[in-house]
């Protein structure tokens, strides 16, 4: 897991994995505690793929996941030195597809993501 590439595929994957169990935990138990317990597992899944100290968005989790590894490909992947841009769609069961633009950083020979963009009609917004 060494190129942007196939970070992005782990963090989709990993993404979805934690999304189905925020999503899970919090049907069983809508109480504090379970929202809590879910932006906890969020802040561990970004110390896995950000540089330290990276404070992210407010965690969100919605069914479906906002990314899914069996519906969300890679479309354009561009490399630039030591910074990458991977371009995504996520097509959904009903054809609708959302468009995703992830930027990462090398550091001494390692990507970290740094941030992560929904494109829409009105441009890119940041949901990371």
């Amino acid at each position: 897991m060494h190129d942007p590439e196939s970070i992005v595929r782990s963090f989709i994957r990993d993404y979805y994995r934690w999304s189905a169990r925020a999503n899970a935990r919090c049907e069983r138990d809508r109480s504090w505690e379970s929202v809590a317990a879910a932006d906890a597992e969020y802040g561990e899944l970004l110390k896995q793929y950000c540089r330290p100290g990276f404070r992210g968005k407010n965690t969100a989790f919605a069914s479906p996941s906002m990314h899914d590894p069996n519906t969300e490909t890679i479309r354009e992947v561009t490399i630039n030195n030591t910074q990458a841009i991977v371009r995504t769609i996520n097509t959904e069961r009903w054809g609708y597809e959302t468009q995703y633009e992830y930027s990462l950083g090398l550091e001494n020979g390692t990507w970290f993501l740094e941030g992560l963009d929904l494109i829409d009609d009105e441009g890119p917004g940041p949901v990371l």
